[in-house]
């Protein structure tokens, strides 16, 4: 009973707070106000106007500062070659020395052991000219112990192309909005709230627009490129490849910028 007598006392009082209490009304501001949010993506495309090549030389030392300076002279012997070719890089940055121990199998130890050590550096360049590419491949060949990272067409203002992106993305995400507001007879007003949920870039990759492989190689007749011997200028003539890319294509693949976005309009009655 007791029980009993506290509820309604409780539910009493709760029932008299709501009537007293005008917050607890919904006004018709409340009632009037809607909104609407709409999920957009789009993609914008630009013309590449730079080229990013990436290479590594290696070099080996019986002690590490050996294999450091060895490394750096190919690396200097590189960049020569570079202005002797007149080809101009906007940017040109090697990183720093990576380095791994060279083991060999000892006999009496019936182990592995160390023998000397093997030093890499990564040298990234940036070319205005993306004819240049090619050039720079054939020269990092001529000097020796490298190994192609990545060959990427990219544009200057990185920033600014997602930027565009963005602006791209809101003002599809605005008329899809409007589109579903004329379906609902209501106006559409300013956006309350845009959430960014993802912007970001692709560059090209030129190594893999390329689409060659040994196995291709080996369709045609030809000896694949870790198998062939002796100087280049000896070898036979082979028969080109035809490859789906080109640097100086007209249909070079486009720099793209995709933005994904979150975004909140206000609803107005007519």
């Amino acid at each position: 009973m007791d029980r009993l007598n506290r509820f309604r006392t409780t539910a009493f009082f709760c029932a008299f707070l709501f009537f007293i209490h005008p917050h607890l009304y919904p006004s018709a501001e409340t009632i009037d106000s809607a909104s609407l949010t709409v999920f957009s993506e789009a993609v914008y495309t630009q013309v590449p106007d730079i080229g990013v090549v990436t290479l590594y030389f290696t070099a080996f030392g019986w002690k590490v500062d050996n294999a450091k300076r060895n490394a750096d002279k190919l690396i200097k012997k590189f960049t020569a070659e570079l202005e002797k070719s007149a080809i101009k890089t906007t940017d040109l940055r090697v990183g720093e020395a990576k380095l791994k121990p060279s083991t060999q199998f000892n006999r009496d130890l019936k182990a592995n052991v160390t023998a000397d050590f093997i030093v890499s550096r990564k040298v990234t360049l940036t070319v205005a000219d993306t004819g240049t590419i090619e050039k720079i491949m054939d020269l990092s060949l001529s000097i020796g112990s490298f190994a192609l990272g990545s060959v990427r067409l990219s544009v200057k203002d990185v920033e600014s192309l997602k930027q565009s992106a963005f602006n791209y993305s809101y003002e599809q995400g605005r008329k899809k909005a409007a589109a579903i507001a004329r379906s609902l007879s209501m106006n559409l007003g300013e956006p309350l709230k845009i959430e960014e949920i993802n912007t970001r870039v692709e560059e090209v990759d030129v190594v893999q627009s390329a689409g060659f492989s040994t196995s291709a190689l080996a369709d045609k007749g030809m000896d694949a490129p870790e198998n062939k011997l002796g100087d280049p200028s000896e070898q036979p003539a082979k028969e080109e490849i035809e490859s789906d890319y080109s640097l100086n294509s007209p249909n070079t693949d486009l720099v793209q910028a995709s933005s994904k976005l979150k975004i909140t309009f206000a609803l107005k009655k007519p």
